[in-house]
C-alpha cells in the first residue's frame, strides 16, 4: 500500500475545540481533561501524523442530539446545579451557563461529532481513533459520572440511518467503569452486543444495566495483565461464536491502568497496548470495521501510553502507512 500524501486525511479525528476548559477549575476534578491535545501533539512530535491529516468534525448538531435525548434531559443542561452533578464538580453549580457551554458543553459536542464522523470513517477505511469520545455513562434520559452527550448510542443511531445494511453493531468496552449509559438505550435492541470488562465494585453498580451486558466481565480491584489479558482473548473467541458483527465500536479507556485513582484495577502501560492490540487485530482479521473512542483515564502518563498505543497498532497492521478505502 502506498503511504499516504502530506495532505491525505488518515481515518483520525480531532479538533483543537476537544479540550475541556475549567478556567483552573480542572483541579477539583481527576480528569486530564486536556489529553485530547496531548495525545494529538504527541503523534506529531513523534512523526505518527502531520497535523493537517486528521479529520476535524463539526459539533454534534441539535438534530443529532435529539435524535437521541429527551427534550427533558437537555433542559437539565441550562440548570447549573444538574450540570454541577452530572460532571462531580460542585463548584460548576456557581458558573453562569454560558460560560459551562463554552468551556465544556461545546467541547463534548465537537468529540460527539468526532464520533459519528469516525464510525462513517471506519466503513471507509476499516478502522477509525477518535482521539475523543467514549461517554459511556451518558443515556438518552440522562448524564453523569462526567458523561453529558451520549455519543455512542448517536452515532450508532446515525450509522445505522445513513447506511440501512449496517444493523448488527458490537460494542466492546474495556473502560474501568461499567458502560451504563448505552447499556440502558440498548436494552431491548438484539441487534447491539455487549461486551464490558469493568471494575464491579466502582461507580456506577447499575446492576439492573448489567442484565443486557452479552459478555459480562465484571473484574476485581488489583486486576494485573495476565488475568485481563487472559480473560479478554477468551471473550474475543467467544464472541463470533454468538454474534457477527457488521461494525465493532470499542470504548478504550485507559483507566484501567495500575495506580488510577478511580479505576482501581492494575494492567500495566504494555498491558494496555497489548489489550488495543488485541482488539483491532480481532477486528481487522475478520474485516470488521472497528470505531475506536478513548474513553476515561486519569493519570498525567494517560497521553503518552495511548500515542505508545497507536504507534504499536501502526507496527503491527501498518494503519498510518495506507489510506484507501478496504476492499
Amino acid at each position: 500500500m502506498p503511504k499516504p500524501k502530506n495532505n491525505d486525511k488518515l481515518p483520525i479525528v480531532y479538533s483543537k475545540n476537544y479540550d475541556i476548559g475549567f478556567r483552573g477549575m480542572e483541579k477539583l476534578h481527576p480528569f486530564d481533561l486536556r489529553k485530547y491535545s496531548h495525545v494529538f501533539n504527541e503523534l506529531v512530535r513523534r512523526g505518527l501524523i502531520k497535523p493537517d491529516q486528521v479529520v476535524k468534525p463539526e459539533k454534534a448538531s441539535e438534530k443529532d442530539l435529539a435524535a437521541v435525548h429527551s427534550a427533558e434531559y437537555l433542559k437539565t443542561w441550562q440548570d447549573r446545579k444538574a450540570l454541577a452533578g452530572i460532571f462531580e464538580v460542585p463548584a460548576m453549580g456557581k458558573m453562569p451557563a454560558f460560560v459551562t457551554r463554552q468551556l465544556v458543553i461545546n467541547p463534548m459536542l465537537h468529540q460527539t461529532g468526532g464520533s459519528i464522523a469516525a464510525a462513517e470513517l471506519a466503513l471507509q477505511h476499516g478502522w477509525a481513533i477518535n482521539l475523543g469520545g467514549g461517554f459511556h455513562h451518558a443515556s438518552a434520559e440522562r448524564g453523569h459520572g462526567f458523561c453529558l452527550v451520549a455519543d455512542i448510542t448517536i452515532a450508532i443511531k446515525k450509522l445505522r440511518e445513513t447506511h440501512p445494511e449496517i444493523k448488527k453493531i458490537m460494542i466492546v468496552d474495556l473502560d474501568a467503569h461499567q458502560g451504563d449509559g448505552y447499556e440502558r438505550d440498548f436494552y431491548k435492541d438484539p441487534d447491539v452486543f455487549i461486551l464490558d470488562f469493568y471494575n464491579k465494585y466502582t461507580f456506577p453498580m447499575d446492576i439492573s444495566a448489567r442484565q443486557r451486558i452479552n459478555i459480562n466481565e465484571g473484574l476485581k480491584p488489583g486486576t494485573k495483565d495476565q488475568e485481563y489479558l487472559a480473560k479478554l482473548a477468551d471473550a474475543l473467541r467467544q464472541a463470533p461464536a454468538e454474534f457477527k458483527p457488521d461494525v465493532i465500536f470499542y470504548v478504550a479507556g485507559t483507566d484501567i491502568l495500575a495506580g488510577d485513582p478511580v479505576g482501581q484495577l492494575a494492567v500495566s502501560a504494555a498491558g494496555v497496548v497489548q489489550r488495543d492490540e488485541m482488539v483491532f487485530g480481532h477486528a481487522l482479521t475478520n474485516k470488521i470495521p472497528v470505531v475506536m473512542l478513548f474513553g476515561g483515564g486519569y493519570l498525567p502518563s494517560n497521553a503518552g501510553m495511548i500515542a505508545d498505543s497507536i504507534e504499536n497498532l501502526d507496527k503491527k497492521f501498518g494503519l498510518l502507512k495506507k489510506n484507501t478505502p478496504q476492499p
